[in-house]
């Protein structure tokens, strides 16, 4: 099993791999379409289209902000008049960015908030799960001890009827009022208190 820590930079690691690739996957495509039409219009859309992409594998905004702003720089460069260099005056350009960086932040908001509540769910049915196997083990244990406690009462209450009195307990009278005869025709050994 490993550390959280580990986990953590695993998961850091993915994203990070799941950005590159999908804005290596977007420069792929526009440079493959460009062959085909040289005006580079569809080039947006597609880093758009990237840009869901990373903000719905990654965890969080940072790799959705991100895959924002190196796509509106990559389409500046790459897919824009004039080619290979940065150009900020051109128009539509700052509408572009927010564009981009709108869609990363609302799908980068839902994806988080579907995760959460997924995360929820599966809390909310472990725990319905481990009550129930502790009702079913409790219920298991406890039918077979009912029934050893219930034979253990009967066998004692059994035994208490067997067992004869202990000596002296049934030839004891009522307290002063002395022994009681002997049951077998001896001497009487009962003391009146008016008599001899």
């Amino acid at each position: 099993m490993l550390s959280p820590r580990k986990q953590e930079r695993r998961h850091i690691l993915r994203d990070i791999l799941i950005t590159a690739g999908l804005l290596l996957l977007g420069v792929l495509l526009s440079t493959l379409l460009m062959i085909v039409d040289h005006t580079g219009g569809f080039a947006s859309m597609i880093f758009v289209l990237m840009v869901v992409l990373v903000a719905r594998l990654t965890d969080g905004y940072v790799y959705g902000v991100a895959a924002s702003f190196f796509s509106v720089i990559l389409v500046n460069y790459a897919f824009t008049y004039p080619y290979g260099a940065v150009d900020f005056t051109i128009a539509g350009y700052p509408l572009t960015f927010l564009t981009m960086l709108s869609v990363s932040l609302i799908v980068s908001a839902m994806t988080s908030q579907i995760k959460r509540q997924e995360k929820q769910r599966i809390e909310a049915e472990r725990e319905a799960l481990r009550a129930n196997l502790l009702r079913a083990v409790s219920h298991d244990l406890r039918t077979p001890l009912t029934s050893i406690v219930g034979s253990t009462s009967a066998d004692s209450g059994e035994r208490r009827r067997a067992v004869p009195p202990a000596e002296g307990g049934a030839s004891q009278g009522r307290p002063g009022r002395g022994p009681v005869a002997d049951p077998h025709g001896g001497e009487s050994a009962v003391h009146h208190p008016h008599g001899g």
